[in-house]
């Protein structure tokens, strides 16, 4: 096609005709991600270009399309996307303006990779789970997300065969399961997931309610899913399919907004597991494995733990992790509780052997602290035991 005939093409047509022009995968990509930020930004392509042109010679105007530009990349950024997803918004977004006559400049120092929104904290998750109890949803969401560390992109493929035992069984308060990363290069890489009480019990409210909506529960239908048709914040929510990972990372962080705290994310939620996890002992090696993280060590490459031998470690280290200050005191009471027992059983096995009083000075000793450390707990939060 001529320069000419160029010319008399529309903005829509001139962009079609370059996609035609490159490689049918990166035209799929450049495509799908120029189509997705006119859905964001509530533009038509040619409304794009009218408002370049009406700017184009005032620099301020211009640094604030830089700055929607950057504020749309860094809402990929929360949402778990790594980089590959920013890079080709500004390709195509580059691509476009090129071929319609016009050169942008992104200002990509602005973008700091994986710096994201800030860690959150016990206290504000707790308040978000109170906070709006006619959003099940986004609450559920939340919880796994705080428990999990899983990100949003693979907390929305969650399907009922990876939950089951939550549903069969009402009495269980932690679960673990495998599923494949879905942001990664490598199809082979799994995650080994877990949940405890918080997650759990959030997860169930939300379940009830997705219920009433008499949607598929099969082992292959997903768990999160909408339950209305409208226009989301990443794609058009169909009723009954899976929710979309952008609509999930918008409905988390427009919960938070509404608390009043404009800084934390999905992407939050992981920051604030993975930290309490490891602060709490939990090694990094596990931790990657949980999450289904790059394995960058020989030591995490010959890490092989399974589901269950996980959710073993994780009840160890959850105390730490749950939000909720009565079910944190009533696992370390019970803990408290179980030493006890060992060391009575120990203390019955002593004195069958009819060891000195030395030996059974000190056992007892033992087993006084800690009914003295379980004591104190009581005492300290009275309405917490």
């Amino acid at each position: 096609m001529g320069l000419k005939d160029r010319e008399n093409l529309s903005a829509d047509q001139r962009w079609e005709t370059a996609l035609d022009e490159l490689s049918p995968s990166t035209a799929r990509t450049y495509r799908r991600e120029f189509n997705e930020f006119l859905a964001w930004a509530e533009e038509t392509s040619q409304g794009l270009i009218g408002y370049w042109i009406d700017i184009k010679d005032d620099s301020d105007k211009m640094m604030n399309l830089n700055d929607h530009i950057i504020s749309y990349i860094h809402e990929l950024t929360e949402a778990g996307f790594m980089g590959g997803k920013q890079n080709s918004v500004i390709c195509a977004l580059k691509k476009f303006y090129k071929v319609n006559g016009f050169n942008i400049i992104i200002n990509q120092k602005s973008m700091v990779k994986g710096e994201g929104a800030r860690p959150a904290k016990a206290e504000e998750i707790w308040e978000a789970f109170k906070y709006d109890v006619s959003r099940p949803k986004a609450t559920a969401i939340i919880a796994v997300s705080k428990d999990s560390g899983l990100r949003v992109s693979d907390i929305v493929r969650i399907k009922f065969k990876h939950i089951q035992p939550i549903i069969d069984y009402p009495d269980l308060e932690f679960h673990g399961w495998q599923m494949p990363v879905h942001k990664t290069r490598s199809k082979r890489r799994q995650a080994l997931p877990c949940l405890g009480i918080d997650g759990v019990t959030q997860l169930r409210t939300w379940l009830k309610v997705r219920g009433e909506y008499n949607l598929p529960t099969g082992k292959d239908d997903y768990v999160f899913v909408n339950t209305k048709n409208m226009n989301g914040a990443g794609k058009k929510c169909v009723l009954g399919e899976r929710m979309d990972e952008r609509n999930a990372s918008w409905m988390i962080k427009k919960v938070f907004q509404k608390m009043g705290i404009n800084d934390l994310s999905s992407n939050s939620l992981r920051k604030f597991n993975t930290t309490t996890l490891s602060l709490s002992g939990m090694s990094e090696a596990l931790v990657k494995a949980m999450h289904g993280k790059n394995q960058g060590s020989s030591e995490d490459h010959y890490l092989k733990a399974t589901a269950p031998q996980m959710l073993e470690v994780y009840k160890e280290h959850y105390h730490s992790l749950s939000v909720d200050e009565n079910t944190e005191m009533a696992i370390r009471t019970k803990k408290l509780e179980d030493e006890n027992e060992v060391l009575k059983e120990k203390l019955m096995s002593l004195e069958a052997n009819q060891l000195t009083p030395e030996m059974h000075a000190f056992v007892r000793q033992g087993m006084r602290q800690r009914e003295e450390r379980t004591t104190w707990e009581q005492i300290k939060n009275p309405s917490k035991t």
